[in-house]
């Protein structure tokens, strides 16, 4: 097992230093990002919304009982999320904690070029909103579905583990969401911010695989099912991805959002 901490440990350095090497030189430009109340108002209200509901909901978050762990039956569960009710292991639980860790040092890559430090302000915002709003969603998920962990249904799992809060936190996957935004935002300024290297392909492949590995030790930990995982990827990388073009400069081709009394657009322009 510690060969392969080391490996991680090693993989995740890479990883960093790859982030690094990509940032190259950018040509004299005008900035990338721009920063105003009709986005970030509402993204940062949301966050705000979104962490008072938490707050409240986790007050009413019981631990499962044992009665609630001897009534469950892995029969009910769907054929594709089954197999993880077989699954209990600490290692990869563990090893996903660290891939989980490594993601949080790829947008703080971004900075170590004074082309992006001179947007830092606007930089650094995009990445607490996409973080914020991620986190929000999936604390708001799992207090409101309280999806009951596969490994809750092994029987070789001591009772002991299974009679906690978190038992009942299983959709969506924190570690999976958390991971693919972190890396999604780093992978998508850095694709507007160097839009003609040659780099973006594998910037944009180290994110997913990151993300994806993730994913995968969390149902091999028998922490999470497959549907928690993959709704963790879409929501963690989704947001990654979008809010960063909310961001951008009016360019044809820009993404662009408004909130109006009782209605929101999402509109792109060619």
């Amino acid at each position: 097992m510690l060969i392969e901490k080391i490996a991680v440990a090693r993989a995740c350095y890479a990883l960093s230093l790859l982030m690094l090497m990509c940032l190259g030189p950018l040509q004299a430009q005008e900035r990338v990002y721009d920063l105003s109340w009709k986005v970030d108002g509402p993204l940062l209200g949301g966050m705000g919304v979104l962490g008072v509901v938490y707050l409240l909901q986790d007050q009413e978050l019981a631990e499962l009982t044992e009665a609630e762990v001897l009534s469950l039956n892995s029969a009910s569960i769907n054929a594709l999320d089954r197999p993880a009710t077989t699954y209990w292991n600490g290692d990869l639980s563990q090893l996903s904690d660290w891939t989980q860790q490594a993601a949080y040092v790829l947008p703080l890559a971004l900075f170590a070029k004074e082309e992006v430090r001179k947007e830092w302000g606007a930089v650094a915002v995009i990445v607490v909103e996409a973080v914020g709003i991620t986190g929000g969603l999936t604390q708001l998920s799992k207090h409101s579905v309280r999806r009951i962990r596969p490994f809750v249904y092994n029987e070789s799992v001591p009772l002991s583990s299974k009679l906690t809060k978190t038992a009942r936190r299983s959709f969506f996957s924190g570690h999976t969401s958390n991971c693919a935004v972190f890396s999604f935002v780093a992978a998508s300024i850095y694709a507007d911010m160097y839009p003609d290297r040659d780099h973006k392909a594998l910037v944009w492949s180290a994110a997913t695989g990151l993300s994806v590995a993730t994913a995968a030790l969390r149902v091999g930990a028998g922490k999470h099912f497959v549907s928690d995982v993959l709704v963790g990827l879409a929501v963690g990388g989704g947001i990654g991805y979008v809010v960063p073009k909310l961001h951008k400069r009016a360019k044809g081709g820009d993404l662009s959002w408004a909130v109006y009394p009782g209605a929101a657009t999402l509109r792109y322009r060619f």
